[in-house]
């Protein structure tokens, strides 16, 4: 062939990815332009990409001398399973807690955001919070990938007063 693609078919959603020209002639070739299918172009002799959703994508390759060729591409969400959250479900007001996430594939994720229940928002596969009141909460732990949720798990809460 003249010119090809040399690079993945099959991609997570938002992982780079790097594909490059091959072929016969390539080394003969110049100014090549990339239309990587989401509405992206890119100039250069590779083209360095991520994928934010899934779906089937056509990466064409033209060179500067009309000479132009096709890939298809596969992009999918990285298989992330949030099995639970491990720590206390009953805790006492004014006491620090510790929650972890378990689950599988969850360093897949771009980022792991939890909601306390009480509008406080942190992020990572461990938070630590303390309650200031005696309601009780749900916790929503939610794993994200090119900012769209793959993944969510919850835990019921008690919180109890502080005791002496």
């Amino acid at each position: 062939l003249p010119l090809a693609i040399v690079g993945p078919t099959t991609v997570e959603v938002g992982k780079d990815n790097t594909w490059s020209p091959s072929g016969e002639n390539v080394e003969n070739l110049s100014g090549f332009s990339w239309a990587m299918g989401d509405g992206t172009t890119i100039e250069g002799q590779e083209a360095s990409h991520s994928y934010n959703s899934e779906g089937t994508y056509t990466i064409t390759l033209t060179s500067d001398e009309g000479t132009s060729t096709s890939l298809d591409i596969e992009s999918s969400f990285p298989n992330i399973v949030l099995e639970r959250i491990s720590g206390n479900s009953q805790v006492q007001r004014g006491n620090n807690n510790t929650w972890r996430l378990i689950g599988n594939n969850i360093s897949e994720a771009n980022e792991i955001r939890w909601d306390l229940g009480d509008g406080t928002i942190k992020y990572g596969t461990e938070v630590s919070h303390t309650y200031q009141t005696d309601e009780n909460r749900t916790i929503v732990a939610s794993a994200r990938v090119a900012d769209q949720q793959v993944a969510s798990v919850s835990l019921d809460v008690r919180v109890r007063p502080f005791e002496f």
